[in-house]
Parts: structure tokens; C-alpha cells; sequence
């Protein structure tokens, strides 16, 4: 019944514009709709935009870290002069790594990590 009753009040309502004159008020509704078809598609795409930049920045600063780590590496690893302390740094480096890799959700890292723990057996 409701149904009926929106579906006449819709009715009445095409009626009054095409009475007058209705091409221009139809012309009308549909540049608006239109209009709003594409800020809709503009903004959907500026999302997407957002989300690639901030993954990009995420695997950038991911880099950055791991090359830092690197250069430290190279440094440190000299003056240490024992096997248990490169251990216990390359442990630590490992697992910053790791979380950085999970909490950034840096794909091709978290493969290798994936890897690692999760061998199967032959």
C-alpha cells in the first residue's frame, strides 16, 4: 500500500514538471545527478591515491630502516669483536625488522618472514 501511495506521489510529481516545462526541469535533474555521478568518482579516486602514497611511504621508510641498519652493521659488527654479540644484535635487528614488516604490512618482507617460521617439513 505504501508502495502504491509512493509510486503515485512520484508519478504526480513527473506529471507537474513535465506540465512545466519539464525538459528543462528533467535536464536539470539529470545534470545534477550527473554532476554528482563524477565528485563521486573524483573522490573514490583520490582515496585510491591516498592509500597507494601512504603504502609507498611505508615501503620507502622500510628501506630507509633496513639500509640504516645495514650501515650500522658494517660499522658495529668490527669494534663487537665476539660471535655473541653480532649474534644478539642480528637477533634484535631481525626482530625490529619483523615488527616493522607485520605493522607496515610490507608484502614481499612479510613473504620471507612467512618463509622462515613457517617451514614445512619434508
Amino acid at each position: 500500500m505504501t508502495r502504491k501511495n509512493g509510486g503515485d506521489e512520484n508519478t504526480r510529481k513527473l506529471e507537474i514538471i513535465f506540465r512545466h516545462g519539464g525538459s528543462g526541469e528533467l535536464s536539470k535533474l539529470k545534470s545534477e545527478l550527473e554532476a554528482e555521478k563524477e565528485k563521486s568518482a573524483s573522490f573514490h579516486n583520490l582515496e585510491r591515491d591516498i592509500e597507494t602514497e601512504k603504502k609507498n611511504r611505508k615501503r620507502e621508510r622500510f628501506v630507509w630502516i633496513v639500509g640504516a641498519v645495514v650501515v650500522f652493521d658494517v660499522f658495529a659488527f668490527p669494534m663487537v669483536g665476539n660471535s655473541i654479540g653480532i649474534t644478539i644484535i642480528g637477533i634484535l635487528e631481525f626482530i625490529i625488522i619483523a615488527v616493522l614488516t607485520v605493522s607496515w604490512e610490507i608484502g614481499e618482507a612479510l613473504t620471507i618472514i612467512n618463509r622462515i617460521f613457517h617451514k614445512k617439513g619434508d
